[in-house]
């Protein structure tokens, strides 16, 4: 019979507060420019919430994702794999840019996504770490109606799908202690 070797006093034994971690992709999605939108018409605003909510709540789920939280003007949302929220992101833009070039300007919203791959702390039905921070930090770096993901979910997709956009640079996120490799996906209408 095989045995394990001994294990040595490392600090890499096992640690229970692991046992509720994972990986996994967090997108962090933000309705651009919400609060100027409630100050000039509550109820347009509220349309644009209740469209997105409704674009989110079909997309998400059909990507083999899970809506996390959904914050009024934004959500957080989980994906087990770099394509599929990737490619959920690209699809909820397009939706975005198609209802926007139907609708009056009144009823037009953009938003900006972030993602980031890393480990997940799961705890009470909502999700924490270092990764939805990351993501958080990822989503002001992104053009409205565009994405910004970090180069850990870029380097899984990079043979996968084709994006348009390129390398931002390594920057300084508020709050992470190291610099971040950001890949920009620029909306649908920039050349």
């Amino acid at each position: 019979m095989l045995q394990s070797p001994p294990v040595a006093h490392t600090g890499f034994g096992f640690r229970e507060e692991w046992r509720h971690r994972r990986l996994g992709v967090v997108m962090f999605l933000d309705m651009v420019g919400y609060s100027t939108h409630m100050s000039k018409n509550e109820t347009h605003a509220m349309g644009k919430v209740e469209h997105l909510s409704a674009l989110l709540h079909k997309l998400v789920p059909a990507y083999a994702g899970k809506l996390v939280k959904f914050l009024g003007d934004g959500t957080i949302a989980e994906f087990h794999t770099a394509v599929t929220a990737v490619s959920c992101s690209m699809a909820i833009l397009e939706a975005i840019r198609v209802h926007n070039r139907d609708a009056k300007a009144a009823d037009q919203y953009e938003v900006r996504i972030g993602l980031h791959l890393g480990d997940i702390v799961e705890k009470d039905h909502d999700l924490f770490g270092d990764t939805v921070n990351v993501a958080a930090r990822l989503q002001p770096q992104a053009d409205p109606g565009g994405l910004a993901m970090s180069s850990n979910v870029y380097l899984s997709v990079r043979t996968q799908l084709t994006l348009r956009g390129g390398t931002i640079g390594r920057l300084k996120l508020k709050g992470i202690s190291e610099k971040v490799s950001v890949y920009a996906v620029p909306p649908a209408h920039t050349p």
